[in-house]
């Protein structure tokens, strides 16, 4: 584990409301996104001979992370890092130090909170 994480609290927003910056949403009309985009994400992440994959398993690394409602990432964390190879585990670790600022998720307007998970494992 690289940080600890706290639990993500999910809570819709209306047009009246704005988004408390201690809210961490876990889905929303518009998620974040990698700076330009999936192709840049795959990109980043063959940088550190890494890959992301659809669906957990054990060869993959489980990444979550908070990108803010300014797109900053904080709260990173290898929810399974006691159960992945070691080598998928350095590589993840070298590759969520190197995080970028992403593009904010979006609900109904707004910028948001939001609690990403990603599955990532060696190419």
């Amino acid at each position: 584990m690289l940080f600890g994480f706290t639990a993500a609290k999910a809570q819709l927003i209306t047009p009246n409301q704005t988004a408390d910056s201690d809210l961490v949403f876990v889905t929303a009309q518009i998620e974040p996104q990698f700076p330009g985009g999936p192709t840049a994400w795959g990109l980043f992440l063959k940088d550190y001979k890494l890959k992301q994959v659809i669906a957990p398993s054990s060869n993959a690394a489980t990444l979550t992370f908070v990108v803010d409602s300014h797109g900053y990432v904080s709260k990173v964390n290898i929810e399974n890092a006691n159960l992945i190879d070691k080598g998928l585990l350095n590589n993840t670790e070298a590759m969520a130090k190197k995080l970028p600022q992403w593009k904010s998720a979006v609900q109904n307007g707004y910028n948001i909170t939001f609690r990403v998970r990603k599955y990532i494992a060696l190419l």
